[in-house]
């Protein structure tokens, strides 16, 4: 990676649904932001779902999500790809094979990988180079987002732990001139980091971590520049397959659909360059956006310190994410026509499946 100098950072990449069932259109997906992804370029990501390798399944999960190995070896090289994340909640659906081929994978395409795998190796830091300074890319995934793999003893994966972390980064720091921090944590279908995730993020580049990047909640949530480092809380999901149903093609929520690509130059030192707004339409079609994520973010820092400060606004926010969001992605989300969805909405059992099922309501810790 000598003469690279622009590196790239994309939150969650999960080349599943219609990138397994409709791979004709695969290229053509990506084919209006390529220009971004040129090859004098190094991106990172977080790769969520594992490569299926024979029907083994996680038995503590009811979904598994996956992809295939044909499909990741035409994407990631195509988005320029070096490094990668496994630790994330999927990355353990499709157990100890899925894996193993995952990081076989990988290994063949020269894409530096750490967070989950078998061998204690597969957990360390990925140590690589840029313009002869050396990078340390750390990744953990927080318990809380489910990864589930008890009983999976051979699966070693990085739960985060803080002191664990920082033991990690004082071994580290004095052997490498800068490190970049994976974390897979936060509350699904959420705009803010909680208030435990600021008081984190910040100790932990107090303590040397020069880049934090942050992932897991499909949303895009505000960043900051915080002393030496920037603090990247959500980038959100780059893509995230569409899929059938029941017969019935369905989607995440709208609101998970578009998301950041911050990029730094490299050459002496980390040098934040811009943000770029990515938007992923109906059938996983991905185009850059010229909303400006830098005023989204300073907007969603001032709601973020009300609903801090004061505890109705606090209760409008959640109840605003918790049901109000939820009812518009209900009537108005991809593929579905509102006349309809009204209709159904009439029906009672329909309405407390609709609330039930928020994983929000009860998680608002970390």
């Amino acid at each position: 990676m000598q003469n690279k100098s622009n590196i790239f950072l994309v939150g969650d990449i999960a080349l599943d649904g219609l990138y397994l069932s409709d791979k004709k259109h695969n290229l053509n997906r990506f084919k209006e932001v390529l220009h971004l992804f040129n090859n004098n370029d190094i991106t990172i990501a977080n790769l969520e779902t594992p490569i299926a390798n024979g029907n083994e399944l996680n038995p503590n999960k009811s979904i598994h999500f996956y992809s295939e190995e044909d499909v990741v070896r035409e994407i990631l090289p195509l988005l320029n790809i070096k490094v990668v994340s496994l630790a994330n909640n999927h990355i353990g659906d499709y157990g100890i094979p899925g894996i193993n081929k995952t990081i076989e994978v990988l290994e063949e395409l020269n894409i530096y990988h750490t967070g989950a795998g078998i061998k204690k190796s597969h957990i360390e830091p990925s140590i690589f180079e840029v313009n002869s300074k050396k990078i340390a890319f750390l990744a953990y995934v927080d318990k809380n987002t489910n990864p589930k793999l008890e009983g999976i003893d051979k699966i070693l994966i990085n739960y985060f732990d803080e002191y664990d972390v920082i033991n990690k980064i004082n071994e580290i720091k004095n052997t490498v001139d800068k490190i970049i921090l994976s974390l897979h944590w936060g509350i699904d279908y959420s705009f803010y980091p909680t208030q435990y995730q600021v008081e984190i993020a910040r100790k932990l580049v107090d303590l040397g971590v020069d880049i934090i990047v942050g992932h897991h909640t499909h949303t895009f949530q505000p960043f900051e520049k915080y002393k030496h480092g920037f603090i990247f809380y959500g980038l959100g999901g780059l893509t995230f397959g569409d899929y059938y149903q029941n017969e019935v093609m369905k989607a995440l929520p709208i609101k998970t659909k578009f998301s950041g690509i911050p990029i730094f130059s490299f050459t002496n030192n980390f040098h934040f360059k811009k943000i770029i707004s990515v938007n992923e339409l109906i059938g996983n079609y991905l185009i850059t956006t010229k909303k400006n994520l830098i005023k989204w973010s300073n907007r969603k820092w001032i709601i973020y310190r009300l609903k801090k400060k004061n505890y109705f606004i606090r209760k409008i926010v959640n109840i605003k994410e918790d049901y109000i969001d939820r009812i518009y992605e209900f009537l108005f989300g991809y593929y579905k026509s509102p006349l309809k969805r009204v209709v159904k909405l009439i029906d009672p059992i329909r309405i407390r499946r609709l609330f039930n099922d928020s994983k929000i309501k009860n998680n608002r810790i970390l």
